[in-house]
Order: structure tokens, then C-alpha cells, then sequence
């Protein structure tokens, strides 16, 4: 009986890390590109729809930031100078 359980139990942290943390992991990745300033950078986090709809939104803000930043071209942003020269 002990032994079912601790089967179950590992069962569980198994399933929990492979559709939980894994796909937070992908997202906090994501932003930690962002941040490096690589912008443009897409993230697949499908596995549960709610994680999907978020990564959804990341991708399309990361396409937004790097359009936008491109659009300044070699001088960088003109009202924020920390943003500087756009990165490949």
C-alpha cells in the first residue's frame, strides 16, 4: 500500500513539473531574452490552454518590441536613451 503511494506521489510531481513548471520556465526564459535585449525572441508553451493564451500574448509583445525598436533603426529610441541602437 506504501509503495502505491509513493509511486502515485512521484507520479504527481512528474506531471506537475512537466505541465506546470516547465512551460513557467519557457515564459521566465523568454523574458530573460527580452530583457538581454533580444527582442523578437517565441516562446511554445501549448500544453495547457491557459499557458498558451499567455504565451500567445508574450510572443506578439516580443514581435511588437522588436518591430518597434527596429523602426529606430541604428540611432536607438529618441525618447529613451537607454534603449539605444536596436540588437539583431
Amino acid at each position: 500500500m506504501m509503495l502505491m503511494i509513493l509511486v502515485a506521489a512521484g507520479l504527481m510531481i512528474v506531471w506537475h513539473y512537466s505541465w506546470i513548471i516547465r512551460p513557467l520556465e519557457k515564459l521566465r526564459d523568454g523574458v530573460e531574452t527580452i530583457s538581454e535585449g533580444r527582442f523578437g525572441v517565441q516562446i511554445d508553451t501549448d500544453q495547457i490552454r491557459e499557458f498558451a493564451q499567455v504565451s500567445k500574448g508574450f510572443n506578439q509583445m516580443s514581435r511588437r518590441l522588436k518591430n518597434a525598436l527596429y523602426g529606430f533603426g541604428r540611432t536607438g529610441c529618441p525618447t529613451n536613451p537607454r534603449l539605444g541602437p536596436a540588437k539583431p
